[in-house]
């Protein structure tokens, strides 16, 4: 060879690489949740993602709008709080 590649035919193909996947294992807590955990030893990383039912798509047909009034409500002050009492502890949340 030359230092120039062959272009006078497709290259040829190498073995394919092998893929690794991660051993996953599930733990339940006591609290009820569900941890899915994947160890991985080659890099010191570590990430967390937190996934939990809630929002519209959990919420019973008859209670629909129900968090949404509630969050509209506790902007208008509750027991021991005026509006701009718990809006400022809103605030600090």
């Amino acid at each position: 060879m030359n230092g120039h590649p062959d272009r006078t035919g497709p290259p040829q193909g190498g073995e394919p690489p092998r893929l690794i996947s991660p051993r996953w294992v599930s733990r339940r807590l006591a609290n009820g949740l569900r941890v899915e955990i994947s160890a991985r030893t080659r890099t010191p990383d570590v990430a967390l993602r937190l996934v939990v039912d809630a929002g519209a798509g959990t919420t019973r047909p008859e209670a629909s709008g129900l968090a949404t009034l509630a969050g509209q409500l506790l902007v208008e002050g509750a027991v021991g709080r005026s509006s701009s009492e718990m809006a400022e502890w809103l605030d600090t949340m």
